[in-house]
């Protein structure tokens, strides 16, 4: 129970800060950064769920 807890607190906080530095990439409205924060988020999303 426990652990699951703490699992669920660090993902979500992998969330926001996945999100938060997205939102920071859109600020500089560069096409490779942007497809660079997409592919980490993927990246974030696979390593999450397995």
């Amino acid at each position: 129970m426990g652990f699951q807890f703490a699992g669920k607190a660090v993902y979500t906080a992998v969330w926001v800060a996945a999100v938060s530095l997205f939102m920071e990439l859109l600020g500089f409205s560069t096409q490779k950064w942007l497809t660079a924060g997409g592919l980490g988020t993927v990246l974030l999303t696979l390593a999450g769920r397995e």
